[in-house]
């Protein structure tokens, strides 16, 4: 169980450190990676709920909060990215 806590919370902040990266250095690569790291935590934060038996609606909030953060940050990358591969066609 705490095992999968720390598992759960090292993937997450990860996933927000990925995040960020793509935002700063965009590339095809972070970007998957930011969105796997995304449903690996939505996934060990499901299976922490299960195990415990938590209020699944203070989980769902934090949950919430997590995914719209870093996928924000990935989406942003993801534009930013596309647009530096459209201008460099142009030179």
């Amino acid at each position: 169980m705490v095992a999968i806590l720390i598992t759960h919370i090292v993937i997450a902040f990860s996933g927000l450190v990925m995040s960020t990266a793509s935002l700063f250095a965009p590339s095809a690569r972070k970007i998957s990676a930011t969105f796997g790291l995304i449903a690996l935590t939505v996934a060990s934060g499901t299976l922490l709920v299960l195990e415990t038996h938590s209020s699944i609606l203070s989980s769902c909030m934090s949950g919430l909060v997590y995914v719209g953060l870093a996928s924000s940050g990935a989406l942003v990358a993801r534009r930013k990215l596309a647009y530096q591969k459209q201008t460099s066609g142009r030179k």
